[in-house]
């Protein structure tokens, strides 16, 4: 089984050096959220795909690419009721994906799962954060279709409202096991503040929760992700283990 991940930025899958192939070895380096994805898997099957290289990085770009070329999708292969306008950005994305990875799959001749990140807080954020979620789960049911890419290894990660919140939770219940960190999902964009999560780590880190970094707290454990107990977590947690 091969992964593919798509991300945001370098703080969670990571970065890459091609922003229009699919990048894989050294030209992938990934983020601690690669990290915690392996731990689950390791955990799950006894194996971890960063030793053994079975993993790879689709760029923001590519991606954006093949949305573009998305055939549009007959109303009677739309599950649920209608999906909300402004959601529209994930419902592509996770189709996208989908694509992407059912050719690969043909490529190396191996079943092949696509992750596909995204935070749900944006200086211009629009729309309800669980319609949000429900447009990936919407994208990637669409293209099981075997009239699309009949792909169906499809899993989103949802951070809400931010992957800063998730390291928190894991930080904070490192030290912490009984604490409550359900607020952490709740707090708003806000230029400057304390809300600012990405602030709020470094703080408690005492360091710039860089790429690195992270991936170091992560892999030794100081950040926990054993311990993080947030719905927007679980959710692709349990999604994960589903697919494995």
């Amino acid at each position: 089984m091969f992964f593919l991940f798509s991300g945001e930025g370098p703080t969670d899958f990571g970065t890459c050096s091609h922003p229009e192939i699919i990048n894989l070895g050294e030209n992938f380096l990934h983020g601690p959220l690669v990290i915690v994805v392996d731990q689950l898997i390791e955990r799950k099957c006894k194996k971890s795909i960063i030793q053994e290289k079975k993993l790879a990085f689709i760029p923001k770009k590519m991606l954006s690419l093949e949305a573009k070329r998305l055939p549009k999708v007959p109303k009677h292969m739309l599950p649920g009721d209608k999906k909300e306008q402004e959601t529209g950005f994930y419902f592509k994305n996770a189709r996208a994906l989908s694509r992407i990875a059912s050719k690969y799959e043909t490529d190396i001749g191996d079943d092949v799962v696509g992750i596909l990140f995204r935070d749900t807080d944006k200086f211009n954020d629009r729309g309800n954060k669980d319609a949000k979620y429900q447009s990936m789960v919407t994208g990637f049911k669409v293209e099981e279709n075997e009239k699309l890419s009949n792909f169906r290894r499809g899993v989103p990660m949802l951070a809400k409202p931010v992957s800063e919140a998730w390291m928190l939770c894991g930080l904070y219940k490192k030290n912490n096991p009984t604490q409550d960190c359900s607020y952490l999902e709740n707090v708003k964009y806000g230029t400057g503040s304390w809300h600012q999560l990405k602030d709020v780590l470094a703080k408690e880190l005492g360091e710039d929760p860089d790429r690195e970094t992270l991936c170091e707290k992560v892999k030794s454990g100081e950040i926990n992700f054993d311990l993080v107990d947030l719905e927007s977590y679980k959710k692709f947690r349990e999604r994960l283990e589903e697919v494995i």
